[in-house]
């Protein structure tokens, strides 16, 4: 729905002209129009601490990363003045109560 928005801004910032021509050339078409400078693609990965690799070289890609499993524990604190089941025990519980004080006479 927003295409037709997007390719009119883009054609006045452009000068009139269509770069694209539906939302898939904005994606998936466009991939082959990356940074396809190397000495730019080097600089980039040398400041970042990244490193380059070509497309040849994929196959050792997974020990560049190191390994790929980590255990990770989160501590969730739940209260259980926030669960509707213990607020609903409570209110039935002094209900109860407060029946049973009224049988027996208790103020």
């Amino acid at each position: 729905e927003a295409f037709p928005v997007v390719r009119t801004l883009l054609s006045k910032v452009m000068g009139g002209q269509n770069v694209y021509q539906s939302p898939t050339d904005m994606g998936v078409n466009m991939a082959g129009y990356g940074i396809f400078d190397d000495e730019v693609v080097r600089e980039m990965a040398r400041l970042t601490g990244g490193c380059v690799r070509r497309p040849d070289a994929f196959d050792d890609l997974g020990e560049a990363f190191g390994s790929a499993r980590s255990e990770i524990t989160e501590h969730i604190e739940d209260p259980i003045w926030d669960h509707p089941l213990a607020l609903t025990l409570l209110v039935l519980a002094l209900i109860a109560v407060w029946i049973l004080r009224k049988r027996r006479g208790l103020a």
